[in-house]
């Protein structure tokens, strides 16, 4: 019997207007510089000295913090489309910082960074330069000065890897989960916190499938995302002495703005991404949904405005009958009906505010005219709100487009597997295979791909027993490398056969658990 390739997904489905006036001042909110191939940090000597002294820009930060973002306008905003109550704590965070409730740092602990910093010293002093002239990170201090200043504080190790096929470009890591296996009272940054309690809302692979099922004949998708979405985010300074970086020996910097790999930066962006998709939906803009800071937006043609504002009021209400806003553990969605399968459906969007024809708002493309709102509107209103989009990754709307990994056909109702991740995972196999034994990393990465194709290949979750029965196997030793179960030589021989074969045509349908969805053999 052959294999079944079911690496393209049909979708297929169960069952007064408010807008944002787009004429708030500006302000003088500062824009986001275009971000370097490198990001990093350095040696201070082999850096320019800050025009400000080091504490007295310590200072200065304390009364007003550095983003992008114009408080005056989010809370403008937030107020008049009622929802300051929704999101009370914003304007003022984004004032004067937001806090992830760190405990207090009780004795300072200064683990060395990681060698690569020595052996790609020009790199990280690049980023190391630009964090510190774009003002995000503050210094140079010594140990004894910065104790002087914040008190007691704790560094994680940075390292930097070249990031794999891009020549000259490189990754800079902040190890926040340092030290791996505490010992108390010492511990890691991370996990003083816990991230769940920061949720926020985001787009699963469920919400957008059930999301274009429900879309017109006709509709589009584009595809924005946020420039350095967790650099745009400003740190309150009761939390600087986590987020300090070790520049060298007795040098060191205080980073004022959320990081990547730092617990909390996720729902705190999230929710503050996730009022900035509300106030857009406030405007008449939608529908919308995002993963971290990557926006997909969707736009309808004007013939079917009615109709869907009709049935978004309708889930609008159904929403409120089930009980409205849910959270489950760091995430926020929205309750719709049951399915056929038992499970209930869930929306990232509330779904209060109706679409706006918002066609003769400015001038337009006769293919604009068609639809409810072009790129224009969303700067009208984000460019207020100092929302950094980065111009380089902007998708422009298209009946197909590329989100998540996945192509989303809206006119056929299909997803599958982009190539480039198609590609991405065959060789991930064809590594892993080169090497007899492995550690708990590299199998997380592994299973982590693979299990992000099972959305559209259904039928591999039955080929990752093997690799979920190796990820139990690490214990307390988690750098040790293992030997992997013997059928997971079948199995990803399976993955691979898959992977490697064409989509099918003409496409035959078959059932499948989910029912929103239809998987092409």
């Amino acid at each position: 019997m052959g294999l079944k390739h079911t690496a393209t997904v049909q979708l297929t489905g169960n069952s007064s207007q408010r807008r944002v006036s787009p004429s708030a001042q500006t302000g003088n909110a500062p824009r986001a510089a275009s971000p370097l191939d490198t990001p990093s940090v350095t040696s201070a000597q082999d850096v320019a000295v800050p025009i400000m002294a080091p504490k007295s820009a310590l200072e200065q930060r304390r009364l007003k913090a550095l983003t992008p973002y114009n408080p005056a306008i989010w809370e403008e905003l937030l107020l008049s489309s009622g929802l300051l109550s929704k999101y009370p704590n914003i304007p003022e965070s984004l004032r004067l910082g937001f806090t992830a409730s760190m405990p207090p740092i009780l004795s300072s602990y200064i683990p060395d960074n990681n060698s690569s910093v020595r052996n790609y010293k020009d790199t990280f002093n690049k980023m190391l330069s630009r964090e510190l002239a774009l003002g995000r990170y503050l210094g140079p201090f010594s140990q004894t000065e910065l104790e002087s200043a914040i008190g007691k504080f704790q560094t994680s190790p940075l390292s930097i890897i070249p990031k794999p096929g891009k020549p000259g470009k490189f990754r800079f890591i902040q190890n926040l989960s340092f030290p791996h296996n505490p010992t108390p009272p010492l511990a890691s940054i991370n996990s003083r916190i816990n991230a769940d309690c920061y949720p926020c809302t985001y787009g699963t692979f469920d919400i957008i499938s059930l999301l274009i099922w429900h879309l017109p004949p006709g509709s589009q998708a584009a595809i924005r995302d946020v420039s350095e979405a967790y650099r745009t985010v400003p740190l309150h300074p009761s939390e600087w002495p986590g987020l300090v970086v070790r520049i060298d020996q007795d040098q060191f910097a205080v980073d004022t703005c959320f990081c990547f790999g730092f617990g909390p930066s996720g729902g705190i962006y999230g929710n503050l991404a996730s009022a900035g998709a509300d106030i857009l939906r406030a405007g008449g803009i939608g529908p919308i949904s995002r993963w971290v800071d990557n926006h997909i937006f969707f736009r309808i043609r004007k013939e079917f405005l009615l109709q869907f504002n009709q049935k978004r009021a309708l889930t609008a209400e159904l929403i409120r009958d089930n009980g409205g806003q849910q959270s489950s553990g760091g995430r926020i969605w929205y309750p719709g009906d049951f399915q056929p399968n038992g499970s209930r459906a869930e929306f990232d969007d509330d779904h209060v505010f109706p679409l706006v024809d918002l066609s003769s708002d400015s001038p337009r493309s006769e293919e604009d005219q068609k639809y409810t709102y072009n790129f224009e509107d969303i700067d009208r209103i984000s460019r207020i709100l100092g929302i950094p989009w980065e111009p380089s990754k902007d998708i422009p709307f298209s009946p197909s487009v590329t989100y998540l990994g996945f192509t989303w056909d809206l006119d056929n109702r299909t997803v599958t597997l982009s190539d480039s991740k198609r590609t991405k995972y065959i060789q991930a196999i064809d590594d892993w295979r080169s090497s007899r034994t492995h550690p708990l990393a590299d199998v997380q990465k592994l299973y982590g791909k693979l299990l992000h194709a099972s959305h559209v290949i259904p039928a591999g979750r039955a080929y990752l027993t093997s690799l979920e029965a190796m990820l139990a196997i690490f214990g307390d030793t988690p750098f040790k490398p293992r030997t992997p179960p013997h059928r997971s030589l079948d199995d990803l021989s399976w993955w691979h056969q898959i992977l490697n074969a064409p989509p099918p045509s003409p496409p035959h349908t078959r059932s499948h658990p989910n029912p929103q969805f239809q998987c092409f053999l």
